[in-house]
């Protein structure tokens, strides 16, 4: 598992940061994202790396109070779930420990935070592996 610190990480943020400003589409991120993640060396459960978790809880959150428009970032967001770059429920807890006390100075980042949580926090059966979970 990557740490936060990892060099693929680091300059995960900063891609993430430049392709908000150029508008870059998602898909075309998270395809780069995964190749860069390939090339570190990532394993195939890149999708369980916490340090791209926490980058993405950072880079979403700077982008709401930076002023830039929010509903970007959280698009590479989805689109990192999406591609299964990184794990929604590492990501969903990060941004709930975050975004649910500050929902009445956020209106739009609590919003886009229950978007994911309708459309990634319901499907987390996948990620259970108890003999007796029900499916």
């Amino acid at each position: 598992m990557a740490s936060l610190s990892s060099p693929w990480v680091e300059w995960t943020g900063e891609y993430t940061k430049a392709a908000q400003a150029e508008a870059l589409p998602p898909n075309e991120w998270a395809a780069r994202v995964a190749t860069a993640a390939a090339a570190a060396g990532e394993r195939g459960d890149v999708q369980f790396s916490a340090g791209l978790a926490e980058m993405l809880a950072r880079v979403l959150l700077s982008g709401e109070s930076s002023g830039a428009a929010p509903a970007a970032a959280w698009k590479y967001a989805e689109a990192a779930l999406a591609a299964r770059l990184a794990s929604p429920a590492l990501l969903l807890t990060l941004l709930s420990s975050r975004v649910i006390p500050q929902r009445v100075a956020r209106p739009t980042a609590y919003r886009l935070y229950l978007e994911l949580l309708r459309r990634h926090g319901f499907k987390l059966c996948f990620q259970m592996k108890a003999a007796n979970s029900n499916k």
